[in-house]
């Protein structure tokens, strides 16, 4: 660094004549410096004005850089918008609008609550004796389906003599609906000649439809789609710059591009908030004839389209209870191989909790302290976890949010964009109303979950599993 001199009253001075040593030694009053103009001690005799010395003698005099910058708080590594940029976006030309998920056919159904018992001499195939079977819901069914019985034996019949096959269930052929509860079946290998009893509740997997060699269709199947409707919500901040702010020197680095960038993320975090949170409504203001809508967020979208829920209990949890809630999160539905976990940060510790896993970790994870659990993997099938900082902020007492796992299908969820993100400057100056400028920054949009059903919630419970 090159060398300063720092006596105003004799320009020019070489500053190696002395040093400020003898101004601290002459104390507060500071005579070294307006008194003699002179700074000498003879270890120092001879020295230049180091930045090192300066720092030791006079530090006040120096600015550091750091000095100038500001420490924007609260800005989580993670995005706070993490599930926003993750989403498929689309256009869309109108704040009220709708969408629609189609699901494959319902497979399997159940029969009722009592048991069944149908007479032997019905169950020839030769001699079709149809039988009227109680169920719990008939219109998952049609006539020709193929129906099976879970767990009921079927029998063949092997030299005139009937005979059970393992692991092959009874089938029948559905041969009408007559009402909600009740189908017309034909059994297909039942024992002729012995009653046959059906138990309560037992389940019922649809193969398909089963025509004959002269049909030339079968009962037609489709789904009929109910709408799902969605409002566009208006999201926007704004910051306001004096005049004079914008004029002045500034001892710190605060522009109005850093004013920007904290109101843009403040935008960002109050529509992912929104995304998740919000519920679908509206108010009027009847002065001003004015409509405020509000989007059906994430949450309240699965819950009302069926999405699963599972429950796990910290005090209690093995790992069987992960693998029942991976089965559960892919099973009836038809979405994707891999889906993606946004987490709170009690899941983690829960899972790492779990004897099956930490018996697992070996000795140089466990020097390192190197534990990470980031994706479960079954046969094909994966679920990526991520943390997600804003579980942890709307959850300030640590026993809601923090605890939740929200497992998404990115394929079926979406933004719907009616206006992309922007900034309007307004020139309040010439409005009489403010001597400065104002940015509004202004997003409408609203998310779609297109298929509640390949979406999933996790909930980590404190304690034990409640005993039924």
């Amino acid at each position: 660094m090159a060398e300063v001199n720092v006596n105003p009253a004799t320009p020019g001075t070489d500053p190696g004549s002395g040093t400020m040593a003898q101004t601290a030694a002459q104390g507060a009053d500071g005579a070294g410096i307006h008194g003699s103009g002179k700074f000498s001690t003879e270890a120092n005799e001879g020295r230049g004005l180091s930045e090192d010395l300066t720092r030791t003698i006079a530090p006040g005099l120096i600015r550091d850089e750091s000095d100038e910058n500001i420490v924007k708080m609260g800005w989580a590594q993670t995005p706070i918008n993490a599930m926003m940029r993750d989403m498929g976006s689309r256009k869309t030309n109108s704040t009220v609008f709708k969408h629609w998920s189609v699901d494959l056919r319902v497979t399997d159904g159940a029969t009722g609550n009592a048991a069944q018992t149908f007479p032997g001499n019905s169950l020839d195939r030769n001699t079709p004796k149809p039988q009227d079977l109680t169920v719990a819901d008939a219109y998952v069914f049609d006539a020709t389906d193929q129906i099976m019985f879970i767990g009921i034996p079927g029998y063949k019949v092997k030299n005139g003599v009937f005979a059970q096959l393992p692991h092959v269930n009874l089938n029948a052929r559905v041969v009408a609906v007559k009402d909600a509860t009740t189908i017309t079946v034909q059994f297909l290998n039942a024992k002729t000649g012995e009653e046959l009893t059906i138990a309560a509740n037992t389940t019922i997997a649809n193969l398909g439809h089963a025509a004959a060699e002269e049909d030339a269709s079968t009962t037609p199947w489709f789904t009929l789609p109910e709408p799902d409707e969605q409002y566009i919500q208006k999201f926007m901040v704004q910051s306001q710059v004096s005049a004079v702010f914008q004029q002045s020197a500034k001892e710190v680095n605060w522009t109005e591009d850093d004013v920007d960038e904290v109101i843009v993320h403040q935008l960002m975090e109050d529509i992912e908030k929104s995304y998740l949170f919000s519920v679908k409504s509206y108010t009027f203001n009847p002065a001003e004839k004015t409509y405020t809508r509000t989007c059906s967020g994430i949450i309240e979208q699965m819950m009302l389209g069926g999405s699963t829920v599972c429950d796990l209990y910290k005090g209690d949890l093995e790992f069987s209870d992960l693998l029942t809630a991976f089965n559960d999160t892919y099973i009836g539905n038809s979405g994707s191989n891999t889906r993606y976990g946004y987490m709170g940060c009690n899941v983690g510790p829960a899972i790492w909790g779990i004897k099956d896993v930490t018996k697992n970790v070996t000795i140089s994870e466990f020097k390192g302290f190197n534990y990470e659990f980031s994706q479960m993997g079954v046969m094909g099938y994966k679920i990526r976890f991520y943390h997600h900082p804003l579980f942890d902020k709307m959850d300030k007492n640590g026993t809601l949010y923090r605890n939740w796992a929200l497992i998404l299908d990115r394929q079926y969820v979406e933004r719907r964009v009616f206006r992309s993100m922007e900034e309007t400057k307004l020139e309040l100056k010439k409005t009489g109303t403010y001597d400065g400028d104002s940015r509004v920054w202004c997003e409408m949009s609203a998310p779609v979950v297109k298929y509640p059903k390949a979406h999933a919630l996790w909930i980590f419970h404190d304690g034990n599993r409640p005993t039924p």
